[in-house]
């Protein structure tokens, strides 16, 4: 066992000078297309990452993205009843809207009572569409749309509410977090609300099946499960996004990050956090082959009139976030604590195999998250995962993935 364990280990400490190496080579190659435009290294890196940028806005010009974002009920009607069942908050007050859109939040402000709506967006054709919705519902006298990016743009007074739906997928993929920060700290008057104004993510382990697996196992009647294999198979050191089934979380759920949006900084988005999952199963052993990453975010009492929570979680609506997926290196065997084998003994007290093995299903999964923004695509994320199973004191093979998402 000892011998298996020390070569699992030394396979991941590989793995990880391979995937430095071909960072350092994907790295060179880019910077090398980049010295052929002329330049220094400061020029390249500002030109690179207003590519990005154009690209990013771009994304948001056409209308099916829009259309998706508002049939997500769950979204959108937590946006209007943060808003407008906050008439304290909102009626006469001056609002930035980051990031608008076709405008709708911008709207629910102005319907809430605001004097007052600047809305802002990046891209120029999705910018003229909100003007043209901000007059047709009657509302040009109170909402201006401006567009520009928000680091570029400059507002003729400071205000007391920024609204945005900021959140990408894992929460901070497209870092439009950093532009609500910046628009918070040059516009917003001192005890004024960000909206919302708590984030927090969550984690949990996720069985094979969460994969979709299942429907491999019955087309119409035919047994295509050499198809689930390999499915499975390829998956593992992946990164997906893709909505989880309650009955697919094999682990206890866990909050590893929480951002007051209101103190926040930049800083606090690049982070290692712990995790430790337990799993609740004691009849038999569940896989886990990964980990399914959600967020919250709150309108909380502290500003909001009617108080709401926009989950992203498994068990709760869906939404069209779902959930961001990160598969391990190998399958890991879980058993609650306390469950008996079928022999009558502990089921991680003996047996053939490592901790974590099908013959020795281990208590739970303990690890770390390092989430940091990307090196070549700053609107990206990269994720580096470290997990081991554990029981008790005895701790199995560690596992490291790198992810980009």
């Amino acid at each position: 066992m000892g011998a298996r364990v020390s070569q699992l280990e030394a396979e991941n400490a590989a793995l990880m000078q391979q995937l430095e190496a071909a960072r350092e080579t994907l790295g060179a190659l880019v910077v090398g297309g980049d010295e052929q435009e002329g330049g220094g290294e400061g020029e390249r890196r500002r030109r690179r990452r207003e590519k990005i940028d154009r690209s990013y806005f771009q994304s948001y010009s056409g209308f099916g993205i829009h259309r998706e974002m508002l049939a997500d009920n769950a979204r959108t009607c937590s946006y209007r009843t943060g808003l407008e069942g906050s008439p304290a908050l909102l009626r006469g007050s001056a609002v930035l809207d980051v990031g608008c859109g076709t405008g709708v939040l911008s709207l629910f402000a102005a319907r809430a009572g605001a004097r007052k709506v600047y809305a802002v967006d990046g891209s120029a054709e999705i910018a003229e569409v909100a003007r043209d919705n901000v007059e047709r519902n009657g509302f040009a006298g109170a909402v201006e749309v401006i567009q520009g990016r928000m680091e570029g743009v400059s507002l003729p007074e400071k205000v007391d509410v920024i609204v945005s739906e900021w959140m990408g997928y894992c929460l901070l993929y497209e870092s439009m977090l950093q532009s609500v920060l910046h628009a918070r700290d040059r516009f917003l008057k001192p005890g004024g609300a960000v909206l919302p104004d708590i984030a927090t993510m969550w984690v949990a382990g996720i069985a094979p099946e969460a994969l979709g697996l299942n429907f491999w196992r019955d087309v119409h009647g035919l047994d295509m499960s050499a198809v689930a294999e390999r499915e499975e198979r390829r998956s593992r050191g992946t990164s997906r996004v893709a909505s989880v089934k309650p009955g697919d979380v094999v682990t206890t759920s866990q909050r590893f990050l929480r951002l007051d949006l209101c103190t926040c900084t930049e800083a606090d988005l690049s982070f290692t956090a712990d995790f430790d999952l337990t799993c609740p199963s004691r009849h038999r052993p569940v896989a886990c082959s990964g980990l399914a990453l959600w967020f919250d975010t709150e309108f909380s009492a502290r500003f909001c009139g009617q108080p709401v929570n926009l989950t992203t979680s498994p068990f709760a609506q869906e939404t069209h976030w779902v959930q961001t997926l990160l598969f391990l290196n190998e399958t890991v065997f879980l058993q609650g604590e306390g469950a008996k084998a079928g022999t009558g003994k502990p089921a991680v007290s003996g047996g053939a195999g490592f901790l974590g093995s099908t013959h020795r299903p281990a208590q739970g999964l303990r690890g770390s998250l390092q989430v940091t923004q990307g090196k070549q695509d700053h609107r990206a994320l990269e994720v580096i995962l470290q997990y081991a199973p554990y029981s008790g004191e005895e701790r199995g093979p560690t596992g490291v993935v790198r992810y980009e998402v």
